[in-house]
């Protein structure tokens, strides 16, 4: 018994938290976590690159969806911090500006 469970006697109780649904639940937590996970390994990923200076194209184009993602939740849900998410836009553009010819391929 751990030094908790001597001090607040906790009731008993099972970890099934959701009854039914739990099973499914904790499988869609599961995905939400590796999706986490994949982009948060993108992300790093990408500003390597762009960093190190190596593959540049391929880090903005790793990089823009992030970019466009962090600046919709600051334009819808958290304006404060919106100037920043701009200046991180307008850095991205120019970038992409710089190495347009990487780029004539896509288009």
């Amino acid at each position: 018994m751990s030094d908790a469970e001597e001090l607040f006697q906790f009731p008993p109780h099972d970890h099934l938290f959701l009854g039914k649904d739990h099973d499914k639940a904790e499988r869609r937590t599961w995905a939400v976590i590796v999706l986490c996970t994949v982009m948060m390994i993108a992300e790093i990923i990408g500003g390597a690159l762009l960093l190190t200076g190596f593959f540049v194209p391929l880090a903005l184009v790793m990089l823009a969806p992030v970019i466009v993602n962090i600046v919709a939740f600051h334009l819808f849900l958290a304006p404060g911090g919106l100037p920043l998410a701009i200046v991180v836009a307008a850095l991205e553009l120019t970038l992409a500006w710089l190495h347009r010819e990487a780029f004539r391929s896509l288009g």
